[in-house]
């Protein structure tokens, strides 16, 4: 019994911060796609991408992570289009980042 009860109160402590990581991640991840998602609709309603830092839509509490959000024109072909990327910055370092081209809208 004694030493069956710590291998499981490890393997439940493992399991259990592997749970938390993943759901740290997922979070991250939903940012970056909304942060993506709006900086596109914001280009095709003719208005210029959000850019800056800013902080997570889903979770206040994450105070570790910023979203870095940057809008760079680019040139392709001799067409001038625009790089948006949003970067999820966690204690000094990139752990997440999207790109995403925004061209001229369709005729």
């Amino acid at each position: 019994m004694l030493i069956i009860l710590p291998v499981m109160l490890q393997i439940f402590f493992l399991s259990t911060q592997n749970l938390e990581m993943s759901y740290h991640r997922d979070q991250i991840e939903q940012d970056v796609i909304a942060f993506i998602e709006e900086g596109k609709s914001a280009y095709d309603s003719g208005n210029m991408p959000k850019v800056g830092v800013a902080k997570s839509h889903f979770s206040p509490s994450t105070i570790s992570t910023e979203y870095i959000l940057t809008e760079e024109p680019i040139e392709v072909n001799g067409i001038f289009i625009s790089r948006y990327t949003v970067q999820a910055v966690e204690f000094g370092k990139t752990v997440y980042e999207v790109s995403t081209y925004l061209g001229a809208p369709l005729e």
